[in-house]
């Protein structure tokens, strides 16, 4: 194995050292965070094999060089937060074995004012190794996090794999992080123009929002003590369900003319109704209210380092909407291409400055505001396939030097009453779902059973529904 001193870091601009000023978003999930309720999301990687530990931590420098928010600390400056590079900080990095969950009480939050916001776990059991990822939510999104995992492979693989020489990363344009709020559209294309349609669904959904309050996920028991490590905050409920089951998805989601991320937002509505009429006397008066982190990237940002340029964007049905399942799916698509072509995800970003502008507006409504959404689901399709385009492949599976990622999972954090969050992926053909439950309202065996009702609810009527997922 070669040193990791004998691998040049790929020539490209310097960190930023002066103090960077959070953006809105950046402060909307700083002020979201809390002790039982960290804005901690969870990526799972499971690997075949073992990494060597002294050539992942040379890849994790190397990520962390790469993607500096995931380096920095939040301080004060001239009144305002900002971030500040630390370019000797290290993450916390814990490696276990086997079924040791001694570690895996209630998961702390990230306090950026004292630690910089990453923190890995490696936990090796028989010839696999899986990889969590927590990383505050201020610092990156999913495709932040990604961005930093394709380093930190890209690393490894230098670093054990004789074969692989020097990769080609990523070129990174670390200037790009002073414009990382402004969400400038670059393309050549000009944005669609806005219809009569348009402006009457923004009116439309904008008063629904303020207008319609959404019931929270039930909790069959009150708050929960006592937790066990199936339902801290770090650790997911998975379920990779087989290649058939994967493709019948993609064929009912045709079959209604929806894409696929519609389909299983349709279908999780559905069961979150069932799952409320079964554990509230409410559920059939109430809305629904699925938020839905929407990426507000554009072409540029493939040289901007690992960040959160995403918003939110949600979905509102009542229980009378949910009667006709076609009906449901085709106005849910229609939403969803109003949602995405139209960047809504800036409305919710420019709310959020709005509030800033008023001090103690933010931390009030984010306090005292009760339920925002009754759920949060992020579908990001087949990411692995448009990232790790260096490395070599196993069957589909991304192969970094002497390890192969096998399994891909990842979940958003739950809130206070947003009490569930579903991660979805398709990775080497395979659907995989990771599932977050409020650890204080919902046992393990409670949050099991929603994961059952979920795949199930997803399955059915599709020509798979009997064969088991695993």
């Amino acid at each position: 194995m070669s040193s990791p001193t004998e691998t040049a870091a790929p020539a490209e601009s310097p960190p930023i050292t002066e103090p960077l000023p959070l953006v809105a978003f950046e402060r909307y999930m700083l002020a979201d965070d809390s002790a039982d309720y960290p804005m901690l999301p969870v990526t799972e990687l499971v690997f075949e094999g073992h990494f060597n530990r002294a050539a992942f931590e040379s890849a994790v420098e190397r990520g962390l060089a790469r993607n500096t928010l995931l380096r920095s600390r939040v301080v004060d400056h001239r009144g305002k937060p900002c971030w500040l590079y630390q370019p000797s900080a290290w993450p916390q990095i814990e490696w276990t074995k086997d079924c040791d969950d001694t570690n895996d009480s209630i998961t702390p939050p990230i306090d950026l004012r004292q630690e910089i916001g990453l923190r890995l776990h490696l936990r090796e059991h028989g010839n696999q190794t899986s990889l969590l990822i927590q990383n505050h939510h201020a610092c990156a999104d999913g495709d932040g996090v990604a961005q930093f995992v394709e380093d930190l492979l890209y690393g490894y693989a230098e670093l054990t794999d004789p074969n692989a020489g020097s990769l080609k990363f990523r070129k990174l344009d670390q200037s790009r992080l002073h414009g990382r709020g402004a969400f400038v559209r670059e393309s050549s294309a000009p944005p669609p123009p806005r219809t009569w349609r348009d402006h009457w669904r923004s009116t439309r959904d904008s008063l629904r929002f303020v207008t319609t309050r959404p019931v929270a996920l039930a909790s069959p028991h009150g708050r929960v003590r006592g937790q066990s490590a199936a339902l801290s905050h770090r650790h997911l409920l998975t379920r990779r369900l087989s290649t058939d089951q994967s493709t019948a998805i993609r064929q009912a989601a045709l079959a209604h003319g929806v894409q696929v991320n519609d389909y299983v937002l349709g279908c999780l509505m559905m069961t979150l109704a069932r799952w409320n009429e079964q554990h509230s006397s409410l559920a059939r008066r109430s809305s629904l209210r699925i938020l839905m982190p929407t990426n507000l990237r554009s072409r540029g940002d493939l040289r901007t380092p690992g960040v959160n340029l995403s918003s939110f964007a949600f979905v509102t049905r009542t229980a009378a909407d949910l009667a006709d399942r076609a009906a449901l799916l085709q106005g849910i698509a229609a939403e969803t291409q109003y949602i995405q072509r139209n960047r809504v995800g800036l409305e919710f970003i420019n709310s959020v400055g709005l509030l800033l502008a008023i001090p103690g507006a933010l931390p009030a409504i984010l306090k005292h505001g009760g339920c925002v959404a009754t759920a949060v689901l992020s579908y990001i399709g087949d990411h692995a396939r448009r990232i790790f385009k260096q490395l070599p492949r196993d069957n589909g599976r991304v192969v970094a030097g002497d390890v192969i990622m096998d399994q891909v999972y990842f979940s958003p954090p739950v809130r206070s009453q947003t009490r569930l969050a579903i991660g979805m992926t398709n990775y080497v053909g395979r659907m995989h779902l990771g599932l977050k439950c409020d650890p204080w309202l919902f046992t393990a065996h409670d949050a099991q059973r929603l994961l059952d009702a979920v795949v199930g609810q997803i399955l059915q009527g599709t020509e798979t529904s009997t064969i088991p997922a695993v």
